[in-house]
């Protein structure tokens, strides 16, 4: 079973041959992007939406606290977080024992590449980036590996 998040524009592609490649294999993917705006985040005001910006809300933790605050969003979609997480973690599904209203999180695949965008509230999507991520896949290949 294995999570996998779309942030850094440039490893998109990659990203998506990876859950494309598990797929393939029979493996539980499923696919996230991050899109909740933080509008009261220091460090989402300066650098945007970033790597790793979505762990406090896995870990339910708003540390620092005075840079990371919960308003009742934030709040939210950190129970929502965690109880995805948790239940992945526990039994190898984030919709096992959901107890909340969320939606399921679907399994990816490469037909439908279905996946949830994580923001309050969580919704589904289907084909995440895939026009951005071929743009990226023709032009970082060639523009770093093209050697002609």
């Amino acid at each position: 079973c294995v999570c996998v998040c779309v942030d850094v524009p440039h490893f998109r592609p990659n990203v998506r041959r990876v859950a494309q490649a598990l797929s393939r294999q029979n493996a539980s993917v499923y696919l996230y992007q991050f899109t909740q705006k933080l509008d009261n985040w220091i460090d989402y005001l300066a650098f945007g939406d970033h790597h790793s910006i979505e762990l406090p809300f896995v870990f339910h933790h708003p540390w620092p606290a005075a840079i990371h605050p919960f308003g009742l969003k934030e709040e939210a979609l950190a129970k929502s977080i965690n109880s995805y997480w948790t239940n992945l973690a526990k039994y190898g599904n984030p919709n096992e024992n959901r107890d909340r209203g969320d939606p399921e999180w679907p399994q990816y695949n490469v037909t439908s590449e279905l996946h949830v965008f994580l923001e309050h509230p969580v919704r589904v999507g289907a084909h995440l980036l895939r026009d951005a991520c071929l743009f990226w896949s023709t032009h970082y290949e060639k523009f770093y590996f093209d050697q002609s």
